[in-house]
């Protein structure tokens, strides 16, 4: 059996680009990203946690967590949401 990881996920949108989604290796890495009010044209819409096959990620030289295929990613639970 294939070893998985649990990592996060925040999708947001950007002004004039559209939506976006960005990874993180924990809780805390996202809602930093999320609670980050220098990004004036980033709106967080949703914080989520997902599992990951361990061999589907890699971390690029800047530290991100990258996936090889975005169909990787399955969604486990919500965790916040901007309603």
């Amino acid at each position: 059996m294939e070893a998985t990881k649990i990592i996060y996920g925040v999708k947001y949108y950007i002004k004039d680009i559209g939506t976006e989604f960005e990874l993180f290796k924990t809780l805390s890495d996202a809602e930093k990203f999320w609670n980050n009010n220098s990004f004036d044209k980033i709106t967080p819409l949703k914080i989520v946690k997902g599992i990951v096959s361990e061999n589907s990620i890699i971390e690029n030289n800047d530290g991100e967590i990258v996936l090889k295929n975005d169909f990787d990613f399955k969604t486990i639970d919500t965790i916040k949401t901007n309603a």
